[in-house]
């Protein structure tokens, strides 16, 4: 569940009318996340996790932080570059358990390109500003041909 944002500008609504796991607003099942730019490069999420999302009793699931976390950089990458990519490394370190219900923030940021390759760091943190995950990914730009398509299909247009 997707609280109120603390801070930033808040991404365009349509930009959410899709079928992602992780954002879409037609899926159900999904996560429902929602973002707000902070700067050009960096994003922001705060989010609940509920009962259902837990691994261990009270406990978040490792996979869901880690979409929580992936998510988030396709954000970054997206406030920063207005371009679409894909994932081709991604580091997640598990500093602390995660627990149910508490609100997270979850912060995301471009950080270098080069050609198609840009790096990114991301971590989610509690209210009270104890980080509990920490990652860094590196994502590829898709190329010029699917961009396109992409973009069309989500009604993703850069500004």
């Amino acid at each position: 569940m997707t609280d109120l944002l603390t801070g930033g500008v808040p991404f365009d609504a349509k930009m959410y009318e899709q079928i992602c796991f992780a954002c879409g607003t037609q899926n159900q099942s999904g996560l429902n996340m929602r973002f707000s730019r902070l700067s050009d490069e960096t994003v922001e999420c705060i989010y609940t996790p509920m009962e259902v999302h837990q691994g261990f009793p009270e406990v978040i699931h490792g996979g869901i932080l880690s979409t929580l976390i992936d998510e988030a950089m396709a954000w970054a990458l997206w406030s920063k570059e207005q371009v679409l990519g894909v994932t081709a490394t991604l580091e997640i370190k598990y500093r602390a358990s995660v627990p149910v219900g508490e609100k997270l923030r979850i912060l995301a940021k471009a950080d270098e390109k080069r050609g198609r390759r840009v790096n990114l760091t991301a971590s989610i943190s509690l209210e009270n500003g104890k980080t509990l995950v920490e990652s860094s990914a590196l994502y590829l730009i898709l190329p010029a041909a699917q961009q396109k398509l992409l973009q069309a299909r989500l009604n993703w247009h850069p500004h």
